[in-house]
């Protein structure tokens, strides 16, 4: 059936904001149709549930029976009854224009339900101006193309959801490149190396996780240094050192003979001890990461680029410290530019974190340091220009206060029960139906809701193809390449 052709009758009971229709035929939860409301007005709604019953199957107790009924009941094309849930998205006139406005009177009983066409999608998805940017196809319609604002993604937060390899990091992807094209600045703390091959048209700058140690308070430094937080005699003794050191023009040397000084007092022989082996063996393994002579991060940071911070090296602790410290100067440095001194980001910046939960965590035994930074930006980043993407698999480990002041989602396929239940109570803007519906979404499809869409669509996301790190790896087709006759398997295993 084509777009436009009629494909129900609205139902009784039909509400402004949404109605149930009988229908002709099963239609895909996901469509877009339209009907008149009782003063005439069109409107666009979206499929959010369909069902299909069967009356000769209601009398089905046993297999026998619903054997006999399912032959009958295929046999008998008048026996299936179909019937669609609707979402009423908006008037459609208003939707032409680019505005969402509701209407105010239902569709009336027995008026005809059709197919939206893919003219009037068009102009429901399309993107007006250039602040807004083609993130793929909906699900439905591939010939519609479905455009997100970037401006409500720097202003109003984001939160890219979805099951390991759903597509959550090339949906951030795309989100780069677009901001790169813009010349727009934007910090990707990238935990598994994903982006460093990310072609962003020369708008692209690698960053280096450093820090630097004078500025770092002794629990920092300890996380980074990966002193166990229960060593409470170790910690001291490096805060005892770190006291004289901070102005010492040779850092670590002034540390380490803070550290050795501390070796006369018999309570702290062995722990003192034990930090200096720490530090040693740390500046071993990453002391690139600590470097007493480095600028602050801000320093680190191109505006107009899209900066990543590469911290595939780092364990979470440490990558805790690196990526609270950034965003605490970023934030500080926008307050700065906002009220008229001098800063050195003087334009929007967006945050994007990969494995938020491990980082913005929800239990209250579970602070970290990024926590506390992410949730104030949440909070009041939107007046200083600065905003957060967070990207998580595991929504329910998420800080509930947090993934709660996303002004957008983009939600893949999660199978997770209480994921899905965790997202929908967290956000006004995902309803119990199309919360359903994500276990059946395939990699790469996303619902997209909230501020940055102009209505909720569900979408087959744009792939990145210079994108490669993160996708699942074909092994057999790697082995394969090393040339030479392959012997069929079957026979292989039989030997």
């Amino acid at each position: 059936m084509s777009a436009g052709d009629v494909v129900g009758i609205v139902a009784n009971g039909a509400l402004p904001y949404e109605f149930d229709a009988i229908t002709r035929e099963a239609v895909p939860v996901g469509d877009y149709v339209v009907v008149r409301t009782a003063d005439g007005s069109e409107v666009l709604g979206m499929v959010e549930g369909t069902t299909i019953n069967s009356e000769i199957m209601e009398v089905a107790r046993n297999f026998s029976d619903a054997s006999e009924a399912g032959e009958l009941a295929l046999r008998n094309p008048r026996d299936k009854s179909y019937s669609s849930h609707v979402r009423v998205l908006g008037l459609l006139d208003g939707l032409r224009s680019g505005e969402v406005r509701m209407p105010s009177l239902p569709p009336v009983p027995g008026s005809t339900m059709r197919r939206a066409t893919p003219e009037e999608l068009s102009a429901a998805f399309g993107g007006p101006d250039r602040r807004w940017f083609p993130i793929g196809s909906l699900l439905r319609s591939p010939s519609v193309r479905v455009h997100v604002d970037v401006n409500r993604v720097a202003s109003r937060h984001l939160a890219i959801l979805a099951s390991t390899g759903a597509g959550k990091s090339n949906m951030l992807a795309l989100i780069a490149k677009a901001i790169a094209g813009l010349r727009g600045t934007m910090v990707i703390f990238d935990y598994h190396g994903e982006y460093a091959g990310l072609d962003l048209g020369g708008r692209g700058r690698p960053v280096m996780p450093v820090v630097n140690p004078r500025h770092l308070d002794p629990d920092e430094l300890a996380d980074l240094l990966e002193i166990r937080e229960g060593a409470g005699k170790q910690r001291h003794v490096l805060e005892e050192a770190l006291s004289g050191a901070r102005d010492a023009r040779d850092f670590w040397g002034s540390l380490r003979e803070g550290v050795e000084g501390q070796e006369d007092d018999r309570e702290y022989r062995e722990p003192a001890r034990r930090v200096a082996d720490i530090i040693e063996s740390a500046l071993r393994r990453f002391g690139s990461v600590l470097d007493p002579d480095s600028p602050p991060p801000l320093r680190l940071l191109a505006e107009g680029y899209v900066n990543v911070v590469n911290l595939s090296e780092l364990s979470p602790r440490q990558a805790d410290v690196v990526i609270s410290r950034y965003m605490e100067e970023v934030l500080a440095d926008r307050k700065r530019s906002r009220s008229g001194e001098p800063g050195v980001l003087r334009k929007p910046v967006v945050l994007a974190l990969e494995e938020a939960h491990v980082f913005i965590p929800g239990g209250r035994e579970d602070r970290t340091k990024t926590r506390e930074t992410a949730a104030r930006i949440a909070r009041e980043g939107r007046k200083f220009g600065v905003s957060l993407v967070i990207v998580s698999q595991r929504p329910q480990r998420l800080d509930q206060d947090v993934l709660s002041q996303m002004g957008s989602l983009a939600v893949g396929r999660l199978l997770n029960q209480r994921d899905r239940s965790f997202v929908q109570d967290s956000s006004e803007f995902l309803t119990e139906e199309m919360t359903g519906y994500l276990p059946d979404l395939n990699p790469g499809e996303a619902i997209l809701v909230g501020q940055w869409v102009k209505l909720p669509a569900m979408v087959k996301v744009d792939r990145v193809e210079e994108k490669l790190v993160g996708m699942d790896v074909d092994a057999v087709g790697e082995w394969s390449s090393w040339g030479g006759p392959s012997e069929d398997t079957d026979e292989f295993i039989r030997r």
